[in-house]
């Protein structure tokens, strides 16, 4: 695919053609990270360094890279974190087994972290409503630093009874949010489908907000409120399919994109990014999408503090 590409430039342009032609909305920035990767260099490096030659095994690399991601292979998956998905969590009637698209929402969160030039092993993460560890887990596993919070005692001794099982050091606190000392700091807040079940977005959101440091993300991914997501996320998945018991939400909580984005705003943070989740019957699975009609992600950033 690649066989006449010489410089660093040349093969992320190539690469980035490639995917743009198959209709990978993220064309350029997959091409980026994938030839970060291979070259195990950070983005500003491989910007700056663009006319680097590439070597024969450089090459061959990034062309199999560049192939499974031409398959639709997620960015994440093709950089070997396949345990991320194969977690075997400890669950119970008590804690909510993960819904079938979370997989796809957490592809997108680490998208987002990867492609604002962070580096995982410096970051200090809190994870709202954590669950059993699924998003505590893999973050760990990348060198992160990460705060696990949840209000039920089920949850979190089912999380710390899979850490220890892998011999992880994750701090999980049974708690909220809210009753957390606002003095601590995060790089990045995590809030998967979370806020679709808080009584005050505002009040939440500012809350989180207020617990980041400047230049940190925030990564809110919910329910869009529409006939559509009625049909889909109430009657198709809690009576239908049966992938959450019945009763798990309530349409009425679902959060417009406008909504949320207004409420970041008055928090005092400015989104960044927005993508859908969309399940596609025929490759039968979930995939990201431009569609946010029904499951969607905003992720937002804290102002970085002006140079003085």
């Amino acid at each position: 695919m690649l066989a006449a590409t010489r410089t660093i430039a040349t093969a992320r342009y190539a690469l980035a053609e490639k995917f743009s032609q198959v209709g990978i909305d993220s064309a350029d920035v997959d091409a980026r990270l994938l030839m970060a990767h291979v070259l195990g260099i950070d983005r500003a490096e491989l910007m700056a360094n663009g006319e680097r030659a590439l070597n024969l095994d450089e090459m061959k690399a990034i062309d199999a890279l560049g192939e499974r991601r031409l398959k639709r292979e997620p960015v994440a998956r093709i950089f070997g974190r396949k345990e991320f998905w194969n977690l075997s969590l400890q669950v119970s009637p008590a804690v909510l087994v993960p819904r079938p698209e979370t997989e796809t929402v957490i592809e997108a969160a680490l998208d987002a972290v990867m492609r604002d030039g962070l580096q995982m092993e410096k970051l200090r993460i809190l994870d709202i409503g954590c669950g059993a560890g699924l998003l505590c887990e893999p973050f760990t596993r990348l060198g992160a630093q990460v705060i696990g919070v949840d209000p039920s005692a089920t949850n979190i001794a089912a999380a710390k009874l899979h850490a220890d099982k892998g011999h992880l050091s994750i701090d999980y606190r049974c708690t909220t949010v809210e009753q957390m000392d606002v003095r601590e700091r995060f790089d990045i807040v995590l809030a998967m489908e979370v806020v679709e079940h808080v009584s005050d977005i505002g009040m939440f959101l500012n809350r989180c907000a207020a617990m980041l440091k400047p230049g940190g993300l925030m990564l809110v991914s919910t329910l869009n409120r529409n006939w559509k997501s009625f049909a889909l996320a109430i009657v198709g998945a809690e009576y239908v399919l049966r992938w959450l018991p019945r009763g798990t939400h309530q349409w009425d909580k679902f959060v417009t994109p406008n909504e949320l984005e207004l409420a970041f705003e008055r928090a005092g943070l400015q989104v960044t990014g927005e993508r859908g989740v969309i399940y596609n019957p025929f490759a039968d699975r979930w995939q990201l999408s431009s569609d946010m009609d029904v499951n969607y992600m905003l992720v937002a950033e804290r102002a970085k503090e002006k140079s003085k």
